[in-house]
């Protein structure tokens, strides 16, 4: 078994992070190009939109560019919001205070902009 120090563990969860937010805005990125395209070639204006996280993903099961949109829009949200919520776990383990504050904080905040994107 190796004995790690806790420079290496931070620096496997720097490296994890920025992953994770690589991959998520790359994903999100071709989600919203991808209901961009669809609507202009469909010529579709975008004018209902849904109210929940499962009626975003229906429409972009069924094709509709603005379930790709949606979907997109969502998962730049809940990227960030799973990397706190891994670094609130991780400080939890790790029992540093001063490290799970300001993930819940942040956790907190992106949970209500998620509420206010999907209610209004």
């Amino acid at each position: 078994m190796t004995n790690q120090t806790p420079e290496q563990n931070d620096a496997k969860l720097y490296m994890l992070s920025a992953w994770l937010l690589r991959a998520g805005n790359a994903v999100s990125v071709l989600l919203l190009a991808s209901g961009i395209a669809l609507s202009l070639w469909y010529r579709n204006h975008i004018a209902h939109r849904s109210h929940s996280l499962l009626t975003a993903w229906r429409s972009l099961l069924r094709g509709e560019p603005v379930g790709f949109l949606e979907a997109g829009l969502q998962i730049v949200i809940l990227t960030p919001m799973l990397l706190s919520l891994a670094i609130c776990l991780y400080a939890i383990v790790r029992k540093q205070r001063s490290l799970l504050i300001p993930s819940l904080l942040v956790v907190g905040g992106l949970v209500l902009s998620l509420w206010i994107s999907i209610a209004w």
